[in-house]
């Protein structure tokens, strides 16, 4: 498949993968979507892009715990401005990292939590498929919020 982008009838256009992991590049936060239990949970995770991987801090909890009985997950990020909106999924593994020289790359990648709660465990996401869309934004209606 080529590394392009294309564009539907409809407007929306297809992202290319280099123009996926760009995006994916410069964003802070993500959404992790797990399947465990017979329930779909998804988490909210600050993270870095290192060499297409996806690389996060957790601890120990009911996502760590989703993550070792089924790594199969899926992530996304979305965004927008004023003339277009875009958002952007990997589907994939995920898995805590155990070695040492594993958990010493990941330490260099510069990924920090958030919160001010220990999150001594990486995990990356090895990416299977990535898939990405922008479409541009109608500027006809106004929205209009009602409380």
């Amino acid at each position: 498949m080529a590394d392009t982008s294309s564009a539907t009838t409809s407007g929306t256009e297809h992202l290319s993968p280099s123009e996926c992991w760009w995006l994916l590049s410069k964003a802070e936060v993500g959404r992790l979507g797990v399947a465990a239990l017979g329930t779909v949970e998804i988490f909210p995770v600050n993270f870095v892009v290192d060499q297409k991987r996806i690389i996060f801090r957790t601890s120990p909890g009911e996502k760590l715990l989703a993550l070792t009985m089924r790594n199969t997950v899926a992530f996304e990020i979305d965004g927008w401005d004023d003339d277009s909106a875009w958002s952007v999924l990997v589907k994939g593994t995920a898995a805590a990292l155990r070695t040492d020289p594993q958990i010493q790359a990941a330490s260099h990648t510069g990924v920090k939590p958030w919160t001010p709660d220990p999150k001594n465990t990486y995990v990356q996401i090895e990416a299977r498929e990535v898939t990405g869309r922008r479409f541009r934004r109608s500027h006809k209606a106004e929205t209009i919020w009602y409380w």
